[in-house]
């Protein structure tokens, strides 16, 4: 099952209570996208938390059809795409590939 989940900026693990978190930190990411295809719940919050720690605006993708379609139709398209290379569905380098092709 796919997933797909959107964080604006701001929104990191500090607005959600989640445990041993700090303070917010005003970053300078802005306006900047990023999407995030990573399986590995663990992994993608790590990755999340961090960007949007910085002021990113985060997107996460569960697998890689679904980062596919996020990175080739996104509105406003991301600035930025973190892939993992094994991913359910689609792996990262078929999904760079058929980005760079475009």
């Amino acid at each position: 099952m796919s997933e797909v989940r959107d964080y604006g900026a701001g929104q990191g693990a500090e607005e959600r209570g989640a445990p041993g978190t700090q303070d917010a930190h005003d970053g300078d990411g802005g306006d900047t996208r990023v999407l995030i295809v990573e399986d590995d719940e663990a992994m993608s919050v790590a990755l999340r938390d961090g960007f949007e720690y910085e002021g990113y605006h985060v997107t996460v993708a569960t697998d890689g059809e679904t980062g596919l379609r996020l990175a080739a139709t996104g509105d406003p398209s991301p600035d930025l795409i973190v892939l993992d290379v094994m991913l359910p569905k689609k792996s990262g380098l078929d999904i760079c590939k058929e980005l760079r092709a475009k």
